[in-house]
């Protein structure tokens, strides 16, 4: 809505097809949550927290793995994707490249709202979506007036990269592991 007001129409289509297209970054993560979110509840209310652990960051390496290529396209030939869509939506290929990035810090997270929801901790993801949200709104009113388009694309960007990082450090003090630790042997 914010963008609505600062940005010219054309730029507001453009914008919005970069940030479709990023968005398929976060397909797998999409895909893998819908399997593992019933697991990460039976296994929480069983105790198996090491399981848990185990399940969630395989389910994580898993996804970064397959969304890396992806991203490296969008980082790399952004120019082409966004041409797909028309010759003028080509000047689009950095919102493209931004958002991207934000959506890998998306799937980079790994499955954090589901387990916060899945292990009894809604509240902890309403408040991080209680910090987010307007956080979100107060830097797409600050950017988007100030960098136009770009402006909205950064914003869009941090703003979901934050939502996700809280959710990690909320992973990590309830349930005791960091999702972002995916190299590391399970404790």
């Amino acid at each position: 809505m914010v963008s609505g007001a600062y940005v010219p129409p054309e730029e507001l289509a453009i914008l919005a097809v970069a940030q479709r297209t990023a968005m398929l970054t976060s397909f797998v993560l999409m895909a893998v949550n819908l399997v593992v979110a019933p697991k990460f509840a039976g296994l929480y209310k069983q105790g198996k927290s090491e399981q848990l652990q185990r399940i969630a960051l395989k389910a994580t390496k898993l996804m970064v793995l397959f969304a890396l290529p992806i991203v490296g396209f969008m980082l790399i030939f952004p120019e082409w994707l966004m041409w797909l869509f028309g010759e003028q939506y080509k000047s689009g290929a950095n919102l493209l490249r931004i958002l991207a990035l934000g959506q890998f810090v998306n799937v980079m997270t790994g499955s954090v709202g589901y387990l916060l929801s899945m292990s009894g901790h809604e509240r902890d993801l309403r408040n991080v979506v209680f910090i987010s949200g307007p956080m979100a709104i107060i830097l797409a009113l600050v950017l988007t007036p100030l960098y136009g388009v770009t402006g909205a694309a950064v914003a869009t960007a941090i703003a979901l990269a934050s939502q996700n990082l809280l959710a990690v450090g909320m992973v990590k003090r309830r349930l005791g592991f960091n999702t972002l630790a995916v190299w590391r042997k399970p404790s």
